[in-house]
């Protein structure tokens, strides 16, 4: 039978009170597509409980450092109190992050919209579930994931499935300590290198096969509704090795604004002082 669509609007984002529990350095580290509608359920369902839960959400698309992604987003699942994982939608790049989360027994967290996008292996295992033909969805989800996330970090061995409790030591192929050592250095070199090439990048002169930002660029930019969600997409388009000279003209075209442009680059660029 077909999956249902629907286009009911999630509830709306609640503020927190004064009385929320205070978020720790404890990190929630989040899976989920980065696509809309995820991004727009992340920001008004899945933060806003992760923050109530006590805990600081952290997402893959807000790691924005000088080395490859899959190096930051295996140290944040290793650095992570509990992972929490939207399957809706199949995406292989969160099953696989999960996976990565069950290997080394992390208290995981996991909601879908259908038990259909839960794969046959996960199914034994709790799932919050969510239908949005319920009018109050987001909020009953909201307060499922908050509940969850407490009685997870209360009973933490409980939310890690029993074969992936056990510890295991690594069974990655020896290296030599001269081997692991070069291997350091020539990681360093790598990351010296690319920064390097980064610096020519952002100076404005064009190293990359797409000099200008392509429509599904200016679609994305046209879909960021505040000036934070602007700022992160001028991010992922300097990690995209795009220029600062390119992204500013097509800032410039969508909003129309020069002060605007100039006070959202000056904003993003603070998170690069290397090139500024």
């Amino acid at each position: 039978m077909a999956k249902k669509t629907s286009t009911k609007k999630v509830g709306k984002k609640k503020t927190a009170k004064k009385k929320s529990a205070k978020m720790s350095d404890d990190i929630c580290f989040v899976l989920a597509p980065f696509q809309e509608p995820f991004d727009t359920y992340y920001d008004v369902i899945i933060e806003p409980a992760v923050i109530k839960a006590g805990l600081k959400p952290k997402r893959g698309n807000s790691l924005f450092l000088p080395t490859p992604i899959m190096g930051d987003i295996w140290c944040m699942i290793q650095d992570a109190k509990v992972v929490l994982a939207e399957l809706s939608g199949k995406n292989p790049n969160v099953f696989y992050e999960l996976g990565l989360g069950h290997a080394i027994g992390k208290p995981v967290v996991l909601i879908s919209e259908s038990m259909e996008d839960v794969p046959f292996d996960l199914q034994a295992l709790r799932v919050i579930l969510y239908d949005k033909d319920d009018p109050r969805w987001g909020d009953r989800l909201r307060n499922r994931i908050v509940v969850a996330l407490q009685a997870t970090l209360c009973e933490p061995v409980k939310a890690v499935p029993p074969i992936f409790r056990k510890v295991l030591k690594s069974q990655a192929p020896k290296e030599s300590e001269i081997s692991l050592r070069l291997a350091i250095v020539e990681s360093k070199i790598d990351s010296l290198r690319n920064r390097e090439i980064r610096k020519r990048k952002y100076a404005g002169q064009y190293y990359t096969r797409q000099p200008a930002l392509s429509n599904y660029w200016q679609n994305k930019l046209t879909e960021a509704n505040s000036d934070q969600k602007i700022i992160n997409w001028v991010h992922l388009a300097l990690e995209e090795g795009f220029s600062v000279r390119s992204i500013e003209d097509t800032l410039r075209r969508s909003l129309k604004s020069e002060e605007l442009v100039v006070r959202i680059m000056e904003k993003a660029m603070r998170d690069y002082p290397e090139i500024a």
